[in-house]
């Protein structure tokens, strides 16, 4: 009898972060285990996104997941009750809901939301419910896994738990993520005013307050005081915000504002996954200066498009790229200063250092985690139903 298998797919709509990270697990799921019966638990229809070979059942329409309260996390409950299913995989706790009587595997990301609660939930009522459901989340869970030996450390020890108890099933770069044609990245950067002989620094790590952007904007201003607007590129900063307070991305206009640099950063907001590849194609570097992170996908994924990454120096940082990229340590602007000028005046010695990072971000691959992550399910489940 086949293995019957829910997944939690109501964080589908995330761009970003663990919506990628469930979109593409998914995918390689269905793909690479044809012979187990999916079902897709979802916030909407999914459209002709859902993989063929999934079914697909809508359980409600949260605006944030994140932040269910108990009646919708018991609505969603109920829903699923009713189904016949060997084991229940929930891709990030962050979008977790209980399902009864089923075996559970639960991914937790990292430990940021326990460690530095007030800069993913601002409000105390939601930092109060995120640590019931997250408290819920891992006492039911019949296996725990997370992306990275750095970020598996500090949950063990944020949440009080042996680390020995919690699998690994790294992220991976997107497929999209790759070198494109010349002609498509002069189209995406003539979008954003941008020159491929002038280049560009890019940042497109989150905008939340752990990220460091304002490591990089006063490392920014450094460099273009130092060598004048002639021969420091512009730099672009991707993405938008919400729940933070304050609001990283105003922090940064004003910054960027009072030191007179308004005309030399763009602030674009969210850029397509296709468009984002290109830019980090047609790029000097693609820069995370980031104090926390649990895997550190965007940096994975820049790359994985060949372009030098310039990462803050953290152990998820140090375990996915390693000394491929260059590293300084986290908040020091006149170290990350230094490696952008020294990208500046060393365009050959800029590619050796990006093919460097392509290689590195080449050994995650989502069908490796699917396999790991299906093996999960299999121990979970128990013994194969008769």
């Amino acid at each position: 009898m086949a293995l019957r298998a829910g997944i939690d797919a109501t964080n589908w709509s995330n761009l970003r972060g663990d919506g990628r990270f469930a979109r593409n697990l998914i995918r390689s799921l269905v793909e690479l285990h044809p012979q187990t019966e999916w079902t897709l638990y979802a916030s909407s229809e999914l459209a002709d996104e859902a993989p063929d070979g999934a079914a697909v059942r809508v359980v409600g329409r949260d605006a944030d997941v994140a932040l269910r309260g108990p009646l919708a996390l018991a609505r969603i409950a109920l829903t699923v009750r009713g189904d016949e299913l060997d084991v229940f995989l929930s891709p990030s706790v962050f979008s977790w809901f209980p399902v009864a009587g089923v075996p559970s595997v639960v991914g937790v990301h990292d430990a940021i939301a326990t460690t530095h609660p007030r800069q993913i939930f601002p409000r105390l009522r939601d930092r109060q419910l995120w640590r019931v459901k997250q408290g819920l989340a891992v006492r039911r869970a019949g296996r725990l896994f997370t992306i990275s030996a750095a970020a598996r450390a500090e949950i063990a020890a944020a949440l009080g738990i042996d680390s020995g108890s919690i699998a690994l099933v790294p992220a991976a770069a997107d497929p999209v993520f790759s070198p494109r044609p010349r002609e498509q990245v002069e189209n995406v950067l003539a979008k954003l005013g941008l020159s491929p002989e002038r280049g560009c620094f890019v940042y497109a790590s989150g905008i939340n307050p752990r990220k460091g952007l304002e490591t990089l904007v006063g490392a920014y201003a450094g460099l273009r005081a130092a060598h004048g607007s002639d021969e420091v590129p512009p730099l672009v900063v991707v993405g938008s915000t919400r729940r933070a307070a304050p609001n990283p991305l105003s922090a940064a206009r004003e910054a960027v504002a009072a030191m007179g640099l308004r005309d030399a950063v763009l602030f674009p907001g969210f850029v397509p996954d296709e468009d984002l590849a290109c830019l980090y194609c047609g790029a000097t570097a693609a820069i995370s200066p980031s104090r926390a992170e649990g895997f550190g996908l965007s940096a994975v994924e820049a790359a994985a498009c060949e372009v030098p990454v310039v990462l803050s120096d953290i152990p998820a940082h140090r375990e996915t790229l390693g000394d491929t990229a260059l590293l300084f340590p986290a908040g020091d602007q006149a170290a990350l200063r230094d490696h952008l000028e020294r990208l500046l005046g060393d365009r050959r010695g800029t590619r050796r250092i990006g093919a460097r990072c392509r290689a590195a971000a080449s050994r995650f691959s989502w069908a490796d985690s699917a396999r790991r992550l299906h093996a999960l399910l299999l121990e979970a489940a128990g013994p194969e139903p008769q």
